[in-house]
């Protein structure tokens, strides 16, 4: 089983993102997620990537079970601040079996450099059956975030 967690390299560019993204300078598919702690009750923030998924976006961990997935787990809700919008979201984590497919076809989409990075937080190759895929899925919560609508 690889590493969980990211690596000091990947906190130092997460403070660089979060500083890009809050002075509305667009950093691909990156966004900030706002979620409340779930012992503290503060609101904590966290730069993510998100993918157009069925009328909202999925939002995979390849960290594992980190802090901000035990906190939207437990809150179930949050906020997105994406292109100097904030928009609040519902969060519905997926199963093992849409989670594999989820995690396979966003990650063979991505560049070399990002698979150079998150390619030690996966114990398959990015171009692995999708079988091999529902084996690593438990050890990447995965979410899909929709709008939520006000009524």
């Amino acid at each position: 089983m690889k590493s969980v967690g990211p690596n000091r390299f990947i906190r130092i560019a997460n403070r660089m993102v979060a500083f890009l993204i809050r002075t509305r300078i667009p950093v691909g598919s990156m966004a900030l997620l706002t979620v409340t702690g779930r012992r503290s009750g503060l609101p904590r923030t966290t730069p993510v990537t998100l993918t157009p998924y069925l009328g909202g976006w999925s939002l995979g961990s390849p960290f594992g079970a980190v802090d901000w997935v035990k906190n939207l787990r437990a809150a179930g809700e949050a906020e997105i601040l994406r292109r100097g919008r904030t928009i609040r979201v519902m969060a519905e984590e997926l199963g093992t079996a849409e989670t594999a497919a989820v995690l396979k076809k966003n990650l063979s989409d991505l560049g070399p450099v990002a698979r150079r990075v998150l390619g030690g937080y996966f114990d398959v190759p990015f171009d692995a059956p999708l079988a091999d895929w529902e084996q690593e899925a438990p050890r990447h919560p995965t979410f899909i975030l929709r709008e939520q609508t006000s009524s």
